[in-house]
């Protein structure tokens, strides 16, 4: 094998076959035309020794070993180009960046909290936000594309990551207007949950993190029978409950961004319900400045 083959461009169009099923799609993105593309991807299959992707009429699709040579180029495309950076940062004067990327079950009235010191402190630094699924942003630290993600503190955690900092996020049981007012006292969740059991629930997605867990909770309160509608959003949950459309479980600072009289109501229960909430990173030394200063400034008002 002929590790001179793993150049930059080869690399490349390797990631942009095998994400596009098509020599076509993956040579537009990469300035070549679909015969150049196609040969390319021979020449480094022969250079390396191995197929990289099966060929039909009909599409393209990536190996064993193309899957494998896809993940590690993502990897070494983004140490490249974070390479680069950082010698900006640190030697030519280029202003320093930070990539941050936030889970989609984690509302946009969070990142106020997030951010508000660090933006105060370090203005010089140019922050670039990204919310996407919680899968996809460990991905993305993982490849380099992102220094930082906020998530639901996932149970397991690729060795290359590590926790910098985690606090807990307390849920609120909320239901809309027509369903009367709520009670000054808390009530025992399981009688909260049997009088709504025939009420529409408003769910986070089945298959992210914090929607498993949401469900595990209500399961073990006695909903174990119920009708939904799974969204990716809790900002998006909270305002159709608070439109009538059903009821639901909510991070409490989700409200915040209601006006007083528009919010859906929330109904006080026991035992109360809480995630962790985990800044993740990828375990590396030394530690890039921006990205110690902006867990340091974290702000997370109760």
């Amino acid at each position: 094998m002929n590790f001179l083959a793993l150049d930059p461009a080869a690399l490349r169009l390797c990631c942009a076959v095998a994400e596009t099923g098509s020599f076509s799609a993956a040579g537009r993105r990469c300035g070549l035309t679909q015969s150049a593309a196609s040969r390319q991807i021979q020449r480094l299959e022969e250079a390396l020794g191995v197929t990289l992707f099966e060929r039909t009429t009909r599409s393209v699709r990536p190996t064993p070993a193309g899957e494998f040579l896809r993940a590690h180029a993502l990897r070494l495309l983004g140490d490249a180009a974070l390479t680069v950076q950082r010698l900006g940062e640190e030697f030519a004067g280029a202003p320093r960046t930070l990539r941050v990327g936030w889970s989609r079950s984690i509302g946009i009235s969070h990142l106020p909290g997030l951010l508000h010191a660090f933006e105060a402190r370090h203005s010089e630094v140019r922050l670039t936000l990204e919310q996407n699924a919680g899968a996809a942003l460990l991905a993305g630290l993982e490849q380099r594309a992102l220094d930082l993600a906020i998530v639901s503190d996932p149970a397991r955690l690729p060795r290359t990551l590590e926790r910098l900092h985690a606090f807990a996020d307390e849920f609120v049981l909320i239901a809309p207007r027509r369903l009367g007012p709520a009670s000054a006292k808390a009530r025992p969740a399981r009688e909260l949950l049997r009088a709504w059991a025939d009420e529409r629930w408003l769910l986070p997605l089945g298959s992210s993190g914090a929607g498993g867990d949401v469900r595990t909770w209500l399961r073990q309160h006695g909903l174990r029978r119920h009708s939904a509608i799974e969204l990716d959003s809790f900002d998006v949950i909270a305002s159709l409950v608070a439109l009538g459309l059903g009821v639901s479980l909510v991070p409490r600072r989700t409200l915040a961004l209601f006006a007083r009289g528009r919010r859906p109501l929330v109904h006080p229960m026991r035992p109360r319900y809480r995630r962790r909430i985990a800044v993740l990173a990828r375990r590396e030394l030394p530690r890039p400045a921006q990205v110690t200063d902006f867990v340091a400034a974290i702000l997370f008002r109760k």
